[in-house]
């Protein structure tokens, strides 16, 4: 039984993170499946020709940024949306950074632990 529930909050995850993916098409339209198409190729052949996890970054924030500034061309606004998105991914950014110099200063410290 428990085994089930877990399969299907597996298969709920699954489902919502693919909804959540494809939201973009209902405000950008068609297009949206094009750069979907078009991003994933782009990470492919980075991985095929092993170009390391920095070009698949900039490749998803290129995704990212263009996506927020057709939504917020539609909108109204592009540049409003691309703000927010710079905003969002220097959090992120910070937040890793903060992660692992924490990370750092515990493993280099023998007297902690």
């Amino acid at each position: 039984m428990e085994n089930s529930l877990r399969n299907a909050l597996a298969v709920f995850g699954a489902v919502f993170l693919i909804a959540i993916f494809f939201l973009p098409a209902y405000f950008i339209g068609r297009f949206y499946f094009l750069l979907v198409a078009l991003y994933l190729m782009a990470l492919a052949a980075s991985d095929k020709l092993k170009l390391g996890k920095a070009a698949e970054r900039a490749i998803s924030l290129a995704f990212l940024f263009v996506v927020l500034y057709l939504i917020g061309r539609k909108e109204g606004d592009p540049w409003n949306f691309v703000a927010v998105g710079i905003l969002v991914v220097a959090l992120d950014g910070l937040k890793g950074y903060i992660s692992r110099r924490e990370k750092n200063e515990g493993s280099s410290n023998p007297d902690e632990g």
